[in-house]
């Protein structure tokens, strides 16, 4: 259009006029709501006011300088310096205090070369005026007008030193105008001689304990501190610090397999992705990042699409500082002691006291660690004294609750507020489930759950429940979690990250912090569940781990159920609590019996009370194991087939055995498939000695549970003196079940 003189349109028109009118040396302010997205798609930058909405609009026209007035009030050359000042806040790492614009020791990039804004020798000493308002750091002393040289000079004090600033992608003006008052207007720290000395007395231990662990085990592989030495008194210093400023609790992510680090790798993103949401904030984290290269197998070109490694934490709008190294100079060691000896702060006398001290004691530690009996629990908190360890017994305990409470509960959580009003529909649900307790009969799955965490949140314990599809699948149950919350402490999650693994990780950390909560996480089959098996299958989670038991600890430390009534359930809910120590426990819950017609409980199957149907010799517990329900004695010679089920397939072959009158059929269902209850197993194979033993369930052989329980149930028949003969029933696509 420019060339040929023709077909000039509005938004070419409008650039002209404005171009124009900053040619003469005027100033054009353009403010709007929707000014971003109108025409004017010419370069600009824009400061957006937060008290007031309105948007100021610097526009960029590249102009040449011999065109410019000589006014320092030229609106062109002011947006130039904002962003010439924009490129030097951006780039984190790009300069360091080895080399600077002014000393032309270092290639400077273009986008920080005055020469690329129009800028040359001539303009160093002109004054101008930035235009910057609302703005911190050195723009913000009232000088508004300053010579070119004096911006460059504060941009390389605040930029050129050892450490990096990435802050400038903080959508937050508050957040950013306070780091860069801290970057660019910094009070330096003045350390008194004993504080000097302390960190000095850092240094020194993380640099000798380096060596020393060289020197001891030469051969042996070790991630170390090799060009990271200050990483240790750089840490405590941030510990006493946030100490001084009220932190009252410092979670340190220890490493993987026992490694002497800490490694902040592992799912970065997903704690990263995790630290804003309700119910996931820890009150802020720090992640720390030594990448000194040495020994890593990745090179950075291969290990990212990004240019920092840093850079996930972007999306959080977390400042990320870079602190350099640089090659082929001494040690951080050598150039703190340097630095103290130079000021006087310290003598040679000190620095060898120290350094004598800390050798000494890493020798005696040395040989100290030859006798050495480690404790597993040196390391847990407080909430876990009194638990059980691996070697030791733990009896069997009561989970049923006095009728009393069971009732006072069951009506609480059962009743709505006076000033509630509930859609019919709703009002139906807790009408129903009042006359559960009322009654006593007909208790289903939602109000045994709910009925379980109401009697833990009164017993004093606390609750935390979250799942991806909770609100879906607990739709039935959700109604009542609205009244537990007044039971007690009660956290609920309706809706969370779809991180599987991050989130039952972090839910797997909170329940090992405070061995009092029960901690629930809700993973629908299939892919939700798949995951997350990065950590529910991983054995090494459970402190009390050590290598001799791994064979044992990767069978049995954790708990797999597949309930069938909601007694049960409830009980394996409270069984979590009511130990003397803590498993991981995974719960099998199929939807259809939510609301199965036959899935039911009495209320009396949930209390303490001696003769009611849930009372054994140990009291109510849960069933790790449920016998035939056809009142069988402990002899019964004239059953010809024993079927071992698991979940809701039992009320499917139980229907059938009804049809076809198959009084020779005993159904018992293993609830408790891991750990394996041999015991309870082999009690009911003397109960039938002349069955024909078979295992049902609903998937094929190569799926389900088959390939777990017929290695364990060939050892149980074995120690009988019984035949282990193989079968399988697959239940129909219309619900019948083969028994014959």
């Amino acid at each position: 259009m420019i060339e040929t003189g023709e077909g000039v349109d509005w938004a070419v028109a409008e650039a002209l006029a404005f171009a124009t009118l900053l040619v003469e040396g005027n100033h054009v302010r353009l403010s709007g709501q929707d000014v971003e997205r109108g025409t004017f798609s010419h370069r600009h930058s824009v400061v957006h006011d937060q008290e007031t909405g309105e948007r100021t609009v610097h526009w960029i026209i590249p102009v040449p300088f011999s065109r410019l007035t000589d006014s320092f009030l030229d609106g062109t050359s002011s947006v130039y310096l904002e962003e010439l000042q924009r490129a030097w806040e951006d780039d984190p790492t790009v300069l360091t205090s080895h080399g600077t614009i002014s000393s032309g020791t270092l290639d400077t990039p273009d986008d920080l070369d005055p020469a690329f804004y129009g800028f040359s020798e001539a303009d160093l000493d002109r004054e101008f005026f930035l235009g910057v308002w609302r703005m911190s750091g050195f723009l913000s002393e009232n000088r508004p007008v300053q010579t070119l040289r004096s911006i460059l000079t504060r941009l390389e004090q605040a930029y050129c030193g050892n450490i990096g600033y990435e802050y400038m992608h903080i959508a937050d003006r508050e957040r950013c105008n306070w780091l860069r008052d801290k970057i660019e207007t910094p009070t330096p720290t003045q350390y008194n001689r004993e504080r000097r000395e302390v960190i000095l007395d850092r240094l020194i231990w993380s640099t000798q304990f380096e060596n020393f662990l060289a020197t001891k085990w030469t051969a042996a592989k070790r991630f170390g501190l090799e060009g990271g030495e200050t990483l240790i008194p750089g840490m405590k210093e941030m510990f006493d610090r946030s100490a001084d400023l009220g932190v009252e609790s410092i979670v340190i992510g220890m490493s993987h397999r026992g490694r002497l680090n800490v490694l902040g790798q592992g799912v970065v993103y997903e704690t990263l992705h995790l630290s804003g949401l309700p119910n996931y904030t820890t009150g802020g984290t720090i992640h720390i990042v030594v990448n000194n290269q040495v020994a890593f197998t990745t090179d950075p070109q291969a290990g990212r699409s990004s240019q920092y490694c840093t850079d996930v934490a972007k999306a959080l709008n977390a400042p990320i500082f870079h602190v350099m190294i640089i090659r082929n100079h001494p040690s951080s060691l050598e150039i703190y002691q340097n630095k103290l000896l130079e000021s006087g702060l310290a003598t040679k006398e000190d620095i060898d006291r120290i350094q004598s001290k800390v050798t000494t004691i890493l020798n005696e530690e040395f040989l100290a660690s030859k006798d050495y009996v480690p404790q597993r629990r040196d390391w847990l908190s407080a909430y876990w004294a009194g638990f059980k360890s691996p070697e030791q017994l733990s009896r069997i305990r009561n989970t049923g609750v006095k009728p009393e409470i069971l009732k006072n509960v069951g009506k609480a959580i059962t009743t709505l507020p006076e000033t509630f009003k509930p859609h019919r529909a709703v009002k139906k649900i807790f009408a129903d489930r009042f006359k559960m307790i009322e009654t006593g009969e007909g208790v289903d799955w939602a109000v045994a759950e709910a009925l379980a965490f109401a009697t833990l949140l009164v017993e004093g314990n606390h609750v935390r429940l979250s799942g991806q599809m909770l609100k879906e699948v607990l739709s039935v149950t959700g109604i009542l979690l609205f009244m537990i919350k007044k039971q007690g402490s009660v956290t609920v999650h309706w809706i969370i990250s779809l991180s599987e693994f991050g989130v039952l990780g972090f839910e797997l950390g909170y329940s090992m912090e405070n061995p009092n909560s029960l901690v629930l996480w809700e993973a629908q089959f299939g892919d939700f569940s798949n995951g997350a098996q990065m950590s529910d299958d991983n054995p090494f989670v459970i402190p009390e781990m050590e290598p001799t038991l791994r064979n044992q600890i990767q069978t049995c430390n954790m708990q797999i159920v597949n309930v069938t009534t909601p007694a049960n359930y409830f009980h394996v809910l409270r069984r979590q609590l009511h130990r003397e120590f803590r498993k991981p426990l995974v719960v099998m819950s199929p939807k259809n019996l939510l609301r199965h017609k036959d899935c039911k409980s009495n209320l009396s199957e949930f209390d303490d009370v001696q003769g009611h149907p849930g009372f054994d010799k140990q009291g109510t517990r849960f069933k790790r194991l449920i016998k035939d329900q056809n009142d069988h004695s402990d002899l019964e010679e004239g059953i010809r087939r024993l079927v071992l089920c698991s979940g809701k397939v039992y009320y499917e072959l139980d229907e059938r055995r009804k049809s076809v009158d198959g009084k020779d059929v005993a159904i018992c269902r293993v609830e408790q498939l891991c750990p394996f209850p041999y015991d309870l197993i082999q009690r009911e194979l003397k109960r039938y000695p002349n069955a024909e033993i078979v295992w049902c369930q609903e998937e094929p052989m190569n799926m389900g549970a088959y390939s777990y329980i017929a290695p364990r149930l060939a050892t149980a028949m074995k120690a009988l003196n019984r035949v282990p003969c193989y079968m399988q029933i697959v239940v129909c696509h219309d619900g019948q079940t083969e028994l014959d």
